[in-house]
């Protein structure tokens, strides 16, 4: 046992304080009050292990009153733990150091959540929850450590075992308010000051599992939009139909014979929500609510005298006889049934909402080309480099100082997508819901954009992102800027990068043919043009590999990513660059050339960057190393064609031979034969 002499030593080494006022410098502070307490209770002047719940109390109270973050204190005072020299001068041996460590350093963390928790108990101090939030923000942006940051998560996921209500648990209560200040902190960020600290924590706290779980399950992530009814895929689909069937007929077989007035509630309340069926909203044929009209149509047909036994006593103001358990699943069912899912309309039009209040919308939302909800010029990064507000004209630069600015904001937009591109890997990587989240929330920004795909825009010639009106545009439609599809599509080819040609083999070559709400939302509008099949074709390819072993589980990822990719081509990539040409063709017939000048140096920025161009490049050469794989090396039913097969290993997996082998260039015969024949000059 350690005597109280060194637990005081190690205390006062660790927390930089003392009792005594001749003790007090600049190492360590003298704390007033817990003296005073101490005087008051007629008790030794000594720092104690068993106290050591207090003193923190009383320090903490001292930090707040001189304005300083105790939590940044107490992460210290834990780092401190760690070194060794600090017991240099008190004689313990490793064990017993060992346990006083652990317990110091598990108080530390207990008075991090007991400050966390709004309890109203420091002395001569009240401290409000803003307050508080407030100092864990700054906490966790500044000073905290991944290793303190994880022994917190680890004491909060122990202490949230047992707590059901989601609103009660303190990974909740703690780190929701902290999610709600990124958010507004991400606000109107742009790429004048590109490097700011809110974007670096985010990245901080999504390299946490439970963070980042939590993060993606938000409401700041898809806002109003409710996309369960997506989640859904093939095997979960099944696993619920039959979790339905077996509960029904456990049901069933559970008949309680009661004249409790709570079933009769049941009941009546069924049958009211059936009546208001016509009321209620249906959206497309979504799994949960398949689910649940089946499992309401078994009921009503298994069950249809007894429906009518039932409404006959109700007229009469008879006793019903009903099984409770029965009656309360039925009316879970139709509740559940009714419960408000997105709208295809709502969808399409939520891009540009998504931008400016999701948190990953303000996120990915600074670029150097014009941002409509950015009206000052001075927060506008081509105003910043390009324009001299003095003589009202663009700045006069050598080709060098061009050259170097063009290099600077390069710079800052790789930062800035590069930092993007982790916190949704981060994201990604959270649990098997977060990455469908994050997929469905990149899709809805994908279809919200579709619009830039149709004829409409190809009649106009003049540049739409100029328009003074563009952000109202924006807003009625519910598209996205230019600037932000070109980001959303970085961010997808880096994504994608990962994914090389000898990583083709494992992309699912029949993902076209799933029909599972999550497979087809990802696929929506892609899979509406032309087949190289007949349709009937199509359907016995389908009819043969829906029960093969890729249909039974969930889509694979790098297969979903690739097709988004895919489609952001047409969707983010190539309007973005009608929208260039028109802004450069338009540029000599403009009033205000600077204006356009101004543009023009802001889409070759990003249009021209090297890291953007190579991910593109490497993008296509794996498209096009899939589509000529799948033309030649697999047969229709999906299986390898062996003599493809040697032959493409025959030549390194050169795929030009194998192009070649089947289909030669026209007259390639008759040219090899007059190329023989061909007299010398």
């Amino acid at each position: 046992m350690v005597d109280k002499i060194k637990e005081d030593a190690i205390i006062q080494n660790t927390f930089q304080i003392c009792l005594k006022k001749e003790e007090c410098n600049n190492n360590k502070l003298y704390l007033e009050s817990y003296v005073k307490e101490l005087k008051e209770n007629n008790e030794e002047l000594y720092f104690l292990l068993d106290n050591l719940y207090f003193i923190l109390l009383h320090k903490i109270s001292d930090l707040h009153r001189q304005k300083k973050n105790c939590l940044s204190y107490l992460c210290s005072c834990a780092s401190r733990l760690v070194d060794k020299s600090l017991y240099k001068g008190i004689n313990m041996n490793n064990k017993e150091s060992d346990i006083i460590i652990n317990e110091i350093s598990d108080q530390i963390v207990n008075s991090v959540i007991i400050y966390l928790e709004n309890l109203d108990i420091y002395p001569n101090m009240k401290i409000s929850k803003k307050e508080r939030m407030e100092v864990f923000y700054e906490f966790l942006k500044k000073s905290c450590t991944s290793r303190f940051l994880k022994k917190l998560l680890s004491f909060i996921e122990e202490n949230d075992k047992n707590e059901d209500d989601e609103n009660s648990k303190q990974l909740n209560k703690f780190f929701n308010p902290i999610i709600d200040l990124i958010l507004s902190n991400l606000n109107n960020r742009n790429l004048v000051y590109p490097k700011n600290d809110v974007a670096v924590l985010f990245s901080f706290l999504t390299g946490f599992k439970p963070i980042a779980d939590l993060i993606t399950h938000n409401k700041s992530m898809f806002l109003y939009i409710n996309v369960n009814d997506r989640m859904k895929d093939n095997m979960n689909c099944d696993i619920k139909k039959e979790s339905d069937k077996n509960l029904l007929s456990t049901c069933k077989s559970m008949p309680v014979n009661t004249t409790d007035s709570s079933t009769n509630n049941i009941t009546t309340n069924r049958s009211n929500n059936s009546n208001g069926n016509n009321d209620v909203p249906q959206e497309g044929p979504t799994t949960t609510n398949s689910n649940n009209n089946n499992a309401n149509n078994n009921l009503s047909n298994n069950n249809l005298s007894s429906n009518n036994l039932s409404n006959n006593n109700l007229s009469s103001n008879s006793i019903i006889r009903r099984s409770v358990p029965y009656a309360h699943f039925h009316s879970t069912i139709i509740q559940n049934s009714y419960s408000r899912f997105s709208r295809d309309k709502e969808i399409s039009t939520c891009g540009y909402n998504f931008q400016l209040n999701s948190l990953l919308g303000r996120l990915i939302s600074p670029t150097i080309i014009n941002m409509p909800n950015i009206l000052k010029k001075e927060e506008i990064a081509m105003y910043k480099y390009f324009f001299n507000s003095n003589t009202n004209s663009l700045n006069k630069m050598t080709l060098n100082g061009l050259k170097n600015t063009y290099t600077l904001l390069r710079k800052d937009t790789d930062w800035i997508l590069e930092n993007c591109v982790e916190i949704i890997k981060n994201l990604l990587k959270s649990s098997s819901d977060s990455k469908k989240i994050i997929l469905l929330w990149i899709n809805c920004i994908l279809i919200s954009n579709e619009k830039k795909t149709k004829i409409m825009y190809h009649y106009s010639t003049y540049p739409q992102s100029l328009d003074t009106s563009y952000g109202l545009f924006l807003k009625l439609l519910g598209e996205n800027s230019y600037g932000f599809c070109l980001n959303m599509f970085w961010v997808l080819l880096c994504l994608c990068e990962p994914i090389t040609v000898n990583k083709i083999n494992d992309l699912d070559f029949f993902f076209f043919l799933r029909n599972d709400p999550f497979s087809k939302f990802l696929l929506k509008n892609i899979t509406n043009q032309s087949s190289f099949e007949d349709k009937s074709n199509v359907e016995k390819i389908k009819k043969n590999v829906e029960r093969s072993e890729c249909f039974q589980k969930e889509p694979k990822f790098i297969t979903c990513i690739f097709w988004m990719t895919f489609k952001s081509l047409s969707v983010f990539f190539k309007p973005a660059v009608d929208e260039f040409i028109k802004i450069v063709q338009e540029a000599g017939n403009a009033k205000d050339k600077d204006f356009y000048y101004m543009n023009i140096h802001a889409w070759k920025i990003f249009l021209y960057n090297t890291r953007f161009n190579q991910l593109l490049f490497k993008f296509l050469h794996l498209c096009m190393n899939y589509f000529l794989h799948v033309a030649y090396v697999y047969d229709i039913n999906g299986n390898i064609n062996n003599s493809m097969k040697t032959c493409l290993n025959e030549h390194n997996n050169s795929l030009v031979h194998l192009v070649l082998k089947c289909c030669p260039p026209p007259n390639e015969k008759y040219y090899n034969n007059t190329k023989k024949v061909q007299p010398r000059d």
